[in-house]
């Protein structure tokens, strides 16, 4: 009786030693409170600023900022002048909660156009945070000039619903001539933050391809754009041109339609 006794608290004690290890594993993700971009537009040759902000319940072990281009297959990775920026930063971190401000050089050869940044955190247990996205845009001197000179770019342009938009200005070639232009209408998700809504809320898109190169092009050309009836709130309006070394140059303009 003894030995059974005894056989039997210790499959008791086992028991109760797997259930305090399962009762402790950490499966919480850790949280990222705060993804802010210093600006939302960096120059060849200049850095992107990061503001970053992390917390988790038991302690942070590392975060990971991925930059890659965004370009939807508008464009080539590798040109004589220009090459497309991509960078992987890791920095191990600790403690319950982490703060920093964090700069990213970006080199003076880059491709000009919008560039995803991608963060994610990791906590001493392995646990992932969702990844945060942003959308940052960098410059160079050789893409093309954007200027719509009945546009504001610091003021909410007015529009009514059911009328028509029609843009003035020009886009001029930098060192390499325009193959292709992009002219669209998206909703804001988020008018504070300049959020813009998904393909399912763009009330307008022109693409232009040119079989020929073009030096410079009159926003004439596009005519007058319709703004649906149904439309109301936030929009932007995104102007892009590529030129023939892969560069896209990006220009918005926010929109009030009511």
């Amino acid at each position: 009786m003894k030995k059974v006794s005894y056989s039997l608290m210790m499959l008791a004690a086992v028991g109760i030693t797997f259930s305090s290890c399962s009762k402790d594993e950490d499966t919480e993700k850790p949280n990222i409170e705060a993804v802010t971009l210093e600006s939302k537009w960096a120059a060849a040759g200049d850095e992107i600023g990061l503001d970053l902000v992390f917390t988790d319940n038991k302690g942070l072990k590392e975060y990971k900022i991925d930059i890659h281009d965004d370009f939807d297959g508008h464009s080539h990775g590798k040109t004589a002048s220009y090459e497309k920026f991509e960078t992987v930063v890791i920095n191990q971190i600790s403690g319950l909660s982490f703060d920093d401000h964090v700069h990213i050089d970006v080199p003076a050869n880059a491709m000009a156009g919008p560039y995803h940044v991608g963060v994610y955190v990791l906590d001493q247990d392995g646990n992932q945070s969702n990844t945060r996205t942003l959308t940052v845009y960098i410059t160079n001197s050789g893409m093309a000039n954007i200027n719509v000179t009945n546009m504001s770019e610091t003021a909410e342009n007015d529009a009514t619903p059911g009328s028509n938009v029609t843009l003035e200005g020009t886009i001029t070639a930098g060192i390499g001539n325009i193959e292709e232009i992009v002219v669209s209408i998206k909703k804001e998700d988020d008018h504070s933050h300049g959020k813009v809504a998904d393909g399912d809320d763009e009330i307008f898109e022109w693409d232009q391809d040119f079989a020929t190169p073009v030096a410079s092009w009159d926003f004439a050309d596009l005519g007058p754009i319709a703004i649906p009836a149904n439309a109301n709130g936030h929009y932007e309006l995104e102007v892009w041109a590529k030129d023939v070394d892969g560069n896209i140059a990006v220009k918005h303009y926010e929109m009030h339609i009511e």
